[in-house]
């Protein structure tokens, strides 16, 4: 027995209330949202776009230093 025959045979069983409500849940997952609604997850480039870091001018140059402890910030 297939997948949709076994959902055909489960429907047939349900009383008229749970027909309603399998009803209502169809009809809600054919319905596709317009584009203005669709909510874009932001990349990755935009998250890290948001993360600072405060620290000494010349960190990038001396990084090494700042690391190994040789320079404190």
């Amino acid at each position: 027995m297939s997948a949709r025959e076994k959902i055909i045979a489960e429907i047939a069983a349900l009383s008229d209330e749970k027909l309603a409500e399998i009803q209502a849940l169809v009809e809600s997952l054919s319905v596709v949202p317009a584009a203005s609604q669709l909510v874009r997850k932001p990349g990755i480039m935009e998250e890290l776009r948001k993360i600072t870091f405060e620290g000494p001018p010349d960190f990038s140059e001396n990084v090494d230093l700042y690391l190994s402890g040789e320079k404190s910030a």
